[in-house]
């Protein structure tokens, strides 16, 4: 298909899931786009520091883009005029796409489509249509590997946070919650995944608490030929 692309970038399962999945259907994916709190330089939501970011974007080949946002949780009009200032200078560079890694939640869906449309940009969302189950499945089976790195407090365990993200968590997640987290139950820092030179090193410092989420406190570094990844 062609066609220079940008991946929206969290850092986490979905948006790694959506890089891989857009170079298999042919598109031309260059770089990625992170939105970080200027103040604290941690990627909005899942709270993660810019340096892991950067070193996963190194790690896969990519152009880092960065969203400066004042705060984690800005206003909603705020949001959208910086993102999409952001978007327009992406197409000045010659991007044509942008792919997210939406699975089903199609007001967000929509929402981030007409964003994009207004910079001139096509959203393209790979993994609708596989459902959450689907997602997961695909992430382990294909080797991918993550840390839990921001857990919701009002539907999870604090304690989670740092905890690898495998099957067997997945399995032991309550009913109420959606086993890919599309709810923002949790969120994931992947350290291997298919399209990475070398997996990455996390290094991890502990949990700690910031409103009604537990975060877990980890760096990415090189990874060392002959040593093993170690989980906390």
């Amino acid at each position: 298909m062609g066609g220079k692309t940008v991946v929206s970038w969290s850092g986490g399962k979905d948006s790694s899931l959506t890089i891989y999945s857009l170079y298999r259907m042919g598109f031309d994916v260059e770089g990625v786009l992170v939105t970080v709190d200027s103040t604290s330089k941690r990627v909005t939501g899942h709270r993660v520091p810019l340096e892991a970011v950067e070193a996963q974007a190194r790690a896969a080949g990519l152009e880092l883009h960065i969203a400066w946002l004042p705060g984690d949780l800005p206003s909603e009009e705020v949001y959208r005029s910086i993102v999409l200032e952001t978007l327009r200078e992406l197409r000045m560079k010659g991007y044509r796409y942008i792919g997210h890694g939406d699975v089903f939640l199609w007001d967000m869906i929509e929402y981030k489509r007409r964003l994009a449309e207004k910079a001139g940009l096509e959203a393209v969302y790979p993994l609708v249509g596989f459902g959450s189950r689907g997602v997961v499945e695909a992430f382990f089976t294909l080797g991918f590997e993550a840390l839990v790195v921001s857990v919701d407090t009002a539907r999870l365990p604090g304690w989670l946070a740092c905890s690898r993200f495998s099957r067997e968590f997945v399995e032991n997640l309550p009913s109420t919650v959606d086993v890919a987290g599309e709810y923002g139950e949790f969120h994931t820092l992947v350290y291997n995944a298919p399209f990475f030179q070398e997996p990455l090193r996390p290094s991890v410092a502990g949990v700690y608490r910031e409103g009604w989420r537990s975060l877990c406190e980890v760096s990415l570094g090189p990874w060392r030929r002959g040593a093993s990844l170690s989980h906390p």
